[in-house]
């Protein structure tokens, strides 16, 4: 005969389970065959000027090496060589604090969880604002959800 669980072992129960749920990872596996893969590989080969080939083996080795290298490169910004260009190119004061604080606003907004090319070039361009560079990786994430679901 079966009895009712005590509040005990309710608790024990749910604990357990969630200790498990945790040491679940939520790492897809590598599909070295993936459209998106083969794009996410040329993108940090781009970056980081690393071959394609190294990239993907890193990627299908589970290394994020490479990516992390890519990731670094974006947030790693020399303030003071911009303004030392803009100092040379006769750029005003004002001007420069506007580049500068656009430059960080599309940087804050960022996803550093995953590494998008398009992030990196639009934060070099003067000329996208933040809620544009927002929308663009929006969109690139977007396709890439529809291009998986289609795989």
């Amino acid at each position: 005969m079966s009895t009712l669980l005590t509040l005990e072992d309710q608790i024990f129960n749910e604990l357990a389970l969630e200790k498990q749920a945790e040491e679940q990872s939520d790492i897809k596996p590598f599909n070295r065959f993936s459209q998106i893969e083969r794009k996410k590989a040329q993108e940090i080969s781009v970056a980081t000027e690393i071959p394609v080939d190294q990239v993907e083996a890193e990627r299908a080795a589970g290394d994020p090496v490479s990516e992390t290298a890519a990731k670094t490169n974006a947030v790693n910004f020399d303030y003071a060589l911009t303004i030392d260009q803009a100092y040379n190119d006769g750029v005003s004061a004002e001007d420069l604090a506007e580049i500068i604080q656009e430059r960080k606003a599309k940087g804050d907004d960022m996803t550093l969880s995953e590494y998008f090319l398009i992030q990196n070039l639009m934060l070099s361009d003067n000329g996208v604002n933040a809620y544009a560079a927002r929308t663009m990786t929006n969109m690139e994430i977007w396709n890439n959800l529809m291009q998986e679901a289609l795989e």
